[in-house]
């Protein structure tokens, strides 16, 4: 009878502990207007809070359905939500290190340089450009090359916000007007934006005040022998 009156006792005393959870709900992750709302993914999320300032590197062979797109990736990040969608915007544009290699050969001068421009509404942007010459050139020629790279991205840069440079990107028009315009000085192969990332005043600001004057970086031969695979993301937060 003890034993029976023990084991009561002890189930009385016994407290349920129960965690509270809050139910989770999948998002769909939406592009900007100028890559035509396209789902980038999903994600579970319990809080949106959570989601908001995330980045994500998609592909742009995904979002235009074309191979002749995979040497691009593009960077967003997700600024808010739209019922049960979030929405993002375009915060950078690379090449993948495979297209950089394949793009330089023997005998030819490759042109590295960056530059901290703004856009028309004031966004400060980082852009690397790639130039890659058909045959060798003077050095008089490559200062030449580069000082109208600069100007032409800056002009074309000053006319637009930041997500339509991206879009006149990915459409080609940049670099086919590059390639037209410094072919007066010199043929070249290859024009490209190989890095363009969008930064805060403040780290425009730090960027401009440690930089030394820009001076090009020229390589008579191929100079990527870090092997690279054209499947890997690259790193769009590297500037």
């Amino acid at each position: 009878i003890r034993a029976k009156k023990n084991k009561k006792m002890a189930k009385k005393d016994k407290k349920v502990s129960r965690t509270k959870t809050k139910k989770k709900i999948w998002y769909k992750i939406l592009a900007p207007q100028t890559f035509g709302k396209k789902e980038l993914g999903e994600t579970y999320l319990s809080a949106i809070d959570v989601a908001v300032g995330r980045t994500l590197k998609i592909n742009l062979r995904d979002l235009t359905g074309s191979m002749r797109d995979q040497h691009v990736y593009i960077g967003f990040q997700i600024t808010g939500v739209n019922g049960s969608t979030l929405v993002t915007e375009t915060i950078g544009y690379q090449l993948t290190p495979a297209y950089v290699k394949r793009a330089v050969r023997k005998n030819t001068a490759r042109l590295d340089n960056y530059f901290i421009l703004e856009t028309k509404t004031g966004q400060s942007v980082i852009l690397k450009n790639l130039l890659v010459t058909r045959n060798r050139v003077q050095r008089s020629t490559k200062t030449d090359l580069q000082d109208l790279c600069r100007k032409i991205l800056e002009e074309e840069m000053s006319k637009v916000d930041f997500e339509t440079f991206v879009s006149i990107l990915v459409n080609g028009k940049i670099q086919q007007g590059l390639k037209k315009k410094l072919a007066k000085i010199c043929p070249v192969k290859e024009a490209s934006v190989r890095v363009l990332k969008l930064v805060d005043k403040e780290e425009a600001k730090d960027l401009i005040k440690k930089s030394v004057p820009a001076k090009e970086q020229v390589k008579e031969s191929p100079a990527e022998k870090v092997p690279a695979k054209e499947t890997e993301a690259p790193d769009l937060a590297e500037a």
